[in-house]
């Protein structure tokens, strides 16, 4: 007897399992099959797989020394909320120094899981470009530091550094782009969103901070050797990068109150 096709809503039950490739041969040529022919489903689990492979490749780096505080903050804070047994009241919301994001719907157990491993994924890209780029801008310091006399073997080594910069640059962008894409992709598939207006904020200001980036960009290749432009530049990267960190970290934030709230209540 054959089989009947599987529909995307099974697909988005299936995620985790087709991202760390675990289904039985069976079931994934059945999945294939249904991914070879809906476009939302091929692209939904090709940007998955392609975070979990960036983040797979990636060196190990240090961090930036204010990135464990935030990282164990938040853990604490959901590990504080799994142990409670009191229901919040629907009409108290805790304090908190973010918009409070409207659920639209519950996500299931299942992907809720699925959630928190890519935006888990795509918190290892952001912290991983965050400390190469320390690591490049500590670097350039030791250079050529303050005051120094300029030598020609100097310069050199710092347009090589400029060009390792432009280059981590680039592949953090597309790193960024994908992890991106892939979380906001499995938002959607969770039924979880973020509220429009927290959206939008979080929207206007990556234009503002690319903005900066691309304004500094041109100013480097302007003037290649240019101290200024090179720390307006990796300043703000960083400042990029924090943003990020708060955009994910206000992502496990939404996941871990749609696990607790009851079910079917909507605050849209």
């Amino acid at each position: 007897m054959t089989e009947p096709e599987l529909t995307c809503r099974a697909i988005d039950g299936l995620l985790a399992d087709l991202v760390d490739d675990t289904l039985d041969p069976a079931a994934a040529a059945r999945a294939e099959a249904h991914l070879s022919t809906c476009a939302r489903c091929g692209a939904l689990v090709r940007d998955l797989r392609e975070v979990r492979q960036a983040a797979a490749g990636l060196p190990s780096l240090s961090p930036p020394p204010d990135a464990w505080t935030r990282i164990r903050a938040v853990l604490e804070a959901e590990q504080s909320s799994v142990q409670s047994d009191v229901a919040r009241p629907q009409d108290i919301r805790p304090v908190a120094t973010r918009p409070w994001p409207p659920v639209r719907a519950i996500a299931t157990p299942r992907k809720l899981a699925v959630w928190g491993r890519l935006a888990a994924a795509a918190a290892v890209l952001v912290l991983a470009t965050g400390a190469g780029l320390w690591s490049l801008w500590t670097t350039r310091e030791r250079l050529e530091p303050v005051g120094s006399t300029r030598t020609e073997a100097g310069d050199q080594r710092a347009g090589d550094l400029v060009a390792t910069v432009e280059s981590e640059i680039e592949l953090a962008a597309e790193h960024y782009e994908n992890a991106i894409a892939a979380l906001a992709a499995t938002a959607r598939a969770s039924g979880t969103e973020l509220d429009p207006a927290v959206m939008a904020t979080l929207k206007t200001n990556l234009a503002l901070v690319d903005q900066a980036i691309d304004d500094s960009r041109r100013a480097l290749r302007a003037q290649p050797d240019n101290l200024v432009a090179q720390a307006s530049l990796l300043d703000a990267f960083r400042r990029k990068v924090t943003l990020l960190e708060d955009t994910l970290v206000l992502m496990r934030e939404l996941r871990t109150d749609a696990s607790t709230m009851p079910i079917g209540l909507d605050e849209g």
